[in-house]
C-alpha cells in the first residue's frame, strides 16, 4: 500500500503562516480495492480526529481512483511463450505500485501491460529517451503480430 499526499496552499499564502484553509490530496494505492477502501476510511477519521483537536473544520471528498491491475495468466503466459519463442529474454515484474486505467479494464477484461526495451529513463520524466529505433517500434510491431497470431490460432 502506498499513500501520496500533496498539501495544496492558496497562490498568495506565504508558507511561514497559518493559512485561512490548506488542501491536502492524498492517493491510495494498494493490489487490492478492499485495502484502498480500508487505507481511505482511516485517513478521513484521522483528518476529522485532527480537525476536532485543534478545533477547525475538515470537508472530505472522496474521488474513485484506478482500480488495481489483474493480470490475466493465461494472456501473461502465451506473452512469455511469444518472447521466449523470438529468443528474447521475458524479464517480469512480480509487482507494480503503477496505477492506470489499465486496472480499471483488467477487472472486467482480461488484460495485460507489455513494456518493451529500447528506452532509458522512467515514464513520464523528462530524461526519458528512445535509445534504439529498431527495439523501441520495430520489435514491438513484429512481437504483437506473433502474439496476436499465436492468440488467434490457440485452443
Amino acid at each position: 500500500m502506498r499513500l501520496h499526499p500533496i498539501l495544496r496552499l492558496p497562490a498568495d499564502q506565504p508558507v511561514n503562516l497559518i493559512p485561512e484553509a490548506a488542501l491536502v490530496e492524498t492517493y491510495v494505492r494498494a493490489v487490492d480495492p478492499a485495502t484502498v477502501q480500508d487505507t481511505a476510511r482511516r485517513l478521513v477519521a484521522a483528518a476529522e480526529g485532527c480537525a476536532g483537536a485543534i478545533g477547525v473544520r475538515v470537508s472530505v471528498e472522496r474521488l474513485r481512483g484506478y482500480a488495481p491491475f489483474r493480470v490475466n495468466p493465461r494472456l501473461h503466459a502465451l506473452l512469455r511463450e511469444t518472447v521466449e519463442a523470438r529468443g528474447l529474454r521475458f524479464a517480469e515484474e512480480t509487482f507494480s505500485a503503477a496505477s492506470s486505467d489499465m486496472g480499471d479494464v483488467s477487472q472486467l477484461k482480461p488484460a495485460i501491460i507489455v513494456g518493451l526495451p529500447g528506452t532509458n529513463g522512467l515514464l513520464h520524466e523528462s530524461d526519458f529517451r528512445v535509445t534504439d529505433e529498431q527495439a523501441a517500434y520495430v520489435l514491438p510491431a513484429e512481437l504483437l503480430v506473433d502474439y496476436l497470431r499465436r492468440l488467434l490460432t490457440e485452443p
